[in-house]
């Protein structure tokens, strides 16, 4: 009973007082109290974050195996990448190997500094022993310059040109 409640209250969102009745209709015989009781017992077994996710609607609605009569079974898609999508990925990779290989180890150690360990420019530059975060910066764009011209991507660039020195 309990289970045909919380799926009348909670997920389909009706009042305390047609859950009555749907019960009534499915044979429980039970008083409005009675009712109020148990939706607020089921309440309490609900973590906030359920409550919150049967509030807004963010439930699964219908049933993922199929079992109600009239409904086909839902095929969950799957998340891996297709043989194509999984081709393409390796064969960038290792052209970006290929492409950071070509770069001098201090250009290597800025790039894994700023992108794979996250850290700020003004945390790279200290590290470094460059004089300023602004400086890190420039030097920087320049590797990632260089990386787009090995790549043969730099067509793909959009943005702001780069300024031009007098």
């Amino acid at each position: 009973m309990d289970q045909l409640l919380f799926e009348i209250v909670f997920r389909r969102g009706l009042s305390t007082e047609e859950a009555r009745e749907e019960l009534s209709h499915r044979g429980f015989e039970l008083r409005f109290a009675a009712v109020e009781e148990r939706i607020c017992e089921i309440r309490r077994c609900l973590s906030s974050r359920q409550l919150w996710l049967l509030s807004s609607g963010k439930t699964m609605l219908d049933s993922i195996d199929g079992e109600e009569e009239g409904t086909s079974a839902v095929e969950p898609a799957d998340p891996a990448p297709d043989p194509e999508s999984l081709v393409t990925l390796r064969e960038t990779h290792r052209h970006v190997s290929v492409a950071l290989a070509s770069l001098a180890d201090s250009d290597r150690l800025l790039i894994r500094l700023r992108y794979q360990e996250g850290l700020t420019l003004q945390q790279v530059a200290k590290l470094v022993g460059l004089k300023d975060a602004q400086t890190a910066d420039r030097r920087l764009r320049d590797i990632i310059d260089h990386l787009r011209q090995a790549l043969g991507i730099q067509h793909l660039v959009r943005g702001k040109p780069k300024p031009v020195s007098v």
